[in-house]
């Protein structure tokens, strides 16, 4: 037998194995014992492998754990415990914070200025309680970088105003500013002024009851790319006025507006005419949310030359079936959004309603009037093309309603209709039929509030 079938034939003989033989031995001695360490030390080293690896990846978890957390450039601080974790993990690239844990203690200001956010492009403060001493040190941040600053229901004044008076080279690129449901006044609005945000391009200022006086001295503000102003719950018609007063020193510079917000102003056709006078060719955006408008107002309306309108909010006003007559005689061909959501219409207005040559429009809402079910039978004539929501919840429609069947909307009822067609929106996506009217609180703010959820 040749020594290779003797080797392949010797106890503990493994081809599969990197080591050639590997004999059994019963009792080595110990100078076996040398031998055999030598012989598989290839062996020893394969079976340490696996310590040494987990030795290495111990030592990399111990340093991970030591370094700083890896944080987003967007944080929402919920409680006082997390922004003290934010400030101890000494991150610099925060862009966006804000803070949602109710009153913010002067102590967290002062931290929040110390800890600097260089890279910080987004603050919101809304709710946060700081009044005029939180204010104190929030002046004092420098953020060449910030854009938008949400100091919202904040208890601010006067006194508080006056501390941000100076901050326009702190925060020269500042975009958004709110301000809405604080405490404002004429002086407070002076000191707005003075910082002179020339990037500012939307404030808002909502339920600050502002006075004639207070309103002269926001058409001050001169802001040259002011896009959107909200002004809800603060004008009356002598204020209105302010705003499209003919040239004088106070006339209102707003070339670039988009987006005016006055809704719940108690504002008539006396406002709405001096209101159209305003020169801005470049408005889309209109909310008269629950004010006093009747046919007369939007007789007044229609003639604004406002040929870029494309979002126009008349709910909770008084139209009725005159004030859709004079409606759909506006130069509005770019319209896309109509809202006139409880304004007293029944199945009178809806022949009116549906000669709106609106062929952009995109949503419709005509919920909370009086219309009956054999209102749909003319209102699916409509010809918008590009409709994709129709809300009509809360009228009297009965069983003349209409919903999806297989993706298509179908009406049934004592009036059942055939789709195919006779139905003109072939892009309807939604369509609102609810028949349970909602309980509606009177309070400006409420409605206010419920009217931006809707949206």
């Amino acid at each position: 037998m040749s020594d290779k079938a003797l080797i392949s034939a010797a106890p503990g003989f493994n081809s599969s194995s990197p080591y050639f033989y590997k004999p059994e031995l019963s009792s080595p001695s110990a100078a076996s014992k040398e031998t055999l360490s030598s012989k598989l030390k290839p062996k020893q080293a394969l079976c340490v492998a696996p310590q040494r690896q987990k030795a290495l990846h111990d030592q990399a978890q111990n340093k991970a754990d030591k370094s700083e957390p890896v944080l987003d450039s967007t944080v929402t601080v919920t409680n006082q415990a997390g922004f003290k974790a934010l400030v101890g993990s000494k991150q610099t690239a925060v862009k966006c914070l804000t803070f949602d844990c109710g009153k913010v203690t002067v102590q967290t200001m002062a931290q929040l200025i110390k800890n600097g956010w260089p890279a910080l492009h987004s603050l919101n403060l809304s709710s946060s309680r700081l009044g005029a001493d939180g204010m104190q040190h929030l002046v004092g941040g420098l953020w060449p970088d910030l854009m938008h600053l949400d100091l919202s229901n904040n208890s601010l004044d006067e006194e508080a105003m006056f501390l941000m008076s100076g901050v326009g080279d702190k925060w020269p690129k500042l975009e958004t500013l709110d301000l809405s449901m604080n405490q404002l006044n004429a002086g407070a609005m002076v000191h707005l002024i003075k910082p002179k945000f020339s990037k500012l391009q939307s404030l808002d200022l909502r339920h600050n009851n502002l006075d004639f006086m207070a309103v002269s001295e926001v058409i001050k503000g001169g802001w040259p790319i002011l896009k959107k102003i909200a002004l809800s719950s603060n004008l009356t018609e002598d204020s209105c006025h302010l705003l499209v007063k003919e040239p004088t020193a106070n006339k209102v510079e707003w070339p670039c507006l988009e987006h005016l917000d006055l809704s719940c102003n108690a504002l008539d056709a006396r406002a709405i005419q001096k209101l159209t006078k305003g020169s801005w060719p470049w408005l889309n955006t209109l909310i008269l949310f629950d004010n006093t408008l009747d046919a007369a107002a939007i007789s007044k309306l229609s003639k604004a030359n406002w040929a870029h309108m494309r979002y126009l909010d008349l709910s909770g006003n008084s139209l009725k079936a005159d004030g859709i007559l004079k409606l759909v005689k506006a130069n509005f061909r770019k319209l896309e959004v109509l809202k006139i959501a409880d304004t007293d219409l029944d199945s009178s207005a809806v022949p009116h309603l549906i000669k709106g040559r609106w062929s952009k429009l995109l949503v419709a809402d005509i919920s909370t009037n009086k219309l009956e079910g054999t209102a749909i039978t003319s209102l699916i004539t409509a010809d918008w093309p590009l409709l994709e929501t129709f809300k009509m919840a809360y009228n009297e429609l009965g069983d003349d309603v209409g919903l999806f069947a297989d993706g298509k909307p179908t009406v049934w009822g004592s009036n059942k209709l055939d789709p195919p067609g006779r139905w003109n929106w072939p892009c309807l996506k939604v369509l609102d039929i609810t028949k349970t009217p909602p309980i509606m609180s009177t309070s400006p703010i409420v409605k206010d509030m419920l009217q931006m959820a809707l949206k």
